[in-house]
């Protein structure tokens, strides 16, 4: 289900990129939403085994897992910048380090995925899913205005430099 729903949503990205870079007025936009929609599918690719490797207390994976993900991104991120790529070089870093995520989340997890589908089950998870998705969905509009409004009105230098001073 949670694979399926990174598939939707990865899709919706792919669709909807060229509204999105019209609305920006950045052309160049729509091929680099394109790429990042590969980092919502590999998101939820490691969701449940993420959640497992916690529930498991596996706490010295997660961390080697993060940090060789953050590694291989900025590495990734540094020589493709170094070779002139721009942009694609932070785009890059991003599908890197969740491919990186990715892999080693699946490789240590304890978690044996299969297809099995429970109808009740599904129910149930399907309530609790949309309670937490629109509120994940109404929490990351809140955290996010700020970069939309600065990226829409003042444009793409600005939300660049906005986005630096912020971290």
């Amino acid at each position: 289900l949670a694979v399926s729903l990174g598939l939707l949503m990865a899709t919706g990205m792919v669709l909807s990129a060229d509204v999105i870079a019209l609305f920006f007025q950045q052309p160049d936009l729509a091929p680099v939403v394109r790429v990042l929609a590969v980092g919502v599918f590999l998101q939820s690719l490691t969701t449940i085994p993420g959640v497992m490797l916690q529930k498991c207390e596996m706490f010295k994976q997660i961390s080697r897992i993060e940090i060789s993900a953050v590694v291989a991104g900025i590495g990734t991120a540094v020589t493709l910048a170094w070779l002139g790529l721009g942009v694609w070089a932070l785009v890059f870093q991003q599908i890197v380090f969740y491919l990186t995520r990715s892999v080693l989340t699946l490789a240590l997890s304890p978690l044996r995925v299969g297809f099995v589908v429970n109808i009740g089950h599904v129910r149930e998870h399907l309530k609790f899913s949309l309670n937490n998705f629109f509120n994940n969905m109404i929490g990351f509009v809140v955290r996010s205005l700020d970069s939309f409004i600065i990226g829409k009105f003042l444009g793409a230098e600005a939300l660049g430099y906005y986005s630096m001073c912020s971290q």
